[in-house]
C-alpha cells in the first residue's frame, strides 16, 4: 500500500485488496494473510486518530467498521491454520469496538502521560494528513486551496513526518507495539488459570 496515502485511504485500499485476494481463483492463503496483515496494521491507525469524545460516539453508529475486517482476517488465518495470528486479529477487532463503546483511554492518551509533546505532535500530524487527503474537509477548515503540485508536496511531507513519528514512538520502551495488534504471547497470559474459548462469526 502506497505510504503517501492517508491512513483511511490506505485502509480502504487494503480492505479491497484483501477481499479480492481472498476470493478464488485470485489468490492463495499466503497472499490473503499478507493482505489482511496490512488491513490489521492500518485499522488502529484510523481508529485512534486522536478522536475527541464526540468523534468516538459518532463511530458507534458503525461499529462494524472496526469489527468486520478483523473477523474476516481471523477467518482467513483460521483457514490457513495460523491460530495464534487469528487470535491476535480477533482481539484487535474486539478491543477497538469496546474501546469505542466505553470511551476508554487510547494508546495516544497513554503516550501523552509520559511524552506529552510527542503525543501532541502525533495528533497534529495525523489530523493534518487526513485533512490534506480530503479537500472538502480542508475547505471547511478555511484553508486556502493551493496548486496541485504544492498540495502533493505538502501531502507527501506530512505522510513522511507521520511515518517518522510512528517509528520514533515505537522505539520507546513500552511503546514497541504502539497502534499494533496485541501479540499472542501477551494474550495467552489471560488463559493461565484455565481454558478460554473464542468464537469468530464470519
Amino acid at each position: 500500500i502506497e505510504l503517501s496515502g492517508t491512513p483511511s485511504v490506505r485502509l480502504n485500499a487494503a480492505i479491497g485488496w484483501a477481499d479480492l485476494i481472498s476470493q478464488q481463483p485470485y489468490g492463495d492463503a499466503a497472499s490473503a494473510l499478507l493482505a489482511y496483515t496490512c488491513v490489521l496494521e492500518l485499522l488502529p491507525l484510523v481508529a485512534w486518530l486522536g478522536q475527541p469524545i464526540d468523534g468516538r460516539l459518532r463511530a458507534l453508529s458503525d461499529l462494524g467498521t472496526y469489527a468486520a475486517p478483523a473477523r474476516a482476517a481471523a477467518a482467513v488465518a483460521i483457514e490457513a491454520g495460523n491460530y495464534m495470528l487469528a487470535l491476535e486479529w480477533i482481539e484487535e477487532g474486539r478491543a477497538l469496538v469496546w474501546a469505542q463503546l466505553l470511551s476508554l483511554r487510547t494508546p495516544v492518551d497513554d503516550l501523552r502521560i509520559r511524552y506529552p509533546a510527542l503525543a501532541n505532535e502525533y495528533e497534529r500530524v495525523s489530523r493534518a494528513l487526513e485533512l490534506a487527503g480530503n479537500p472538502s474537509l480542508s475547505s471547511k477548515e478555511g484553508q486556502v486551496q493551493a496548486t496541485s503540485h504544492a498540495e502533493a508536496s505538502a501531502h507527501h511531507a506530512l505522510a513522511t513526518r507521520y511515518e517518522e513519528l510512528l517509528t520514533q514512538i515505537r522505539t520507546i520502551d513500552g511503546f514497541e507495539d504502539f497502534l499494533r495488534p496485541c501479540k499472542f504471547e501477551r494474550l495467552r497470559t489471560a488463559g493461565q488459570h484455565g481454558h478460554i474459548v473464542v468464537a469468530n462469526a464470519h
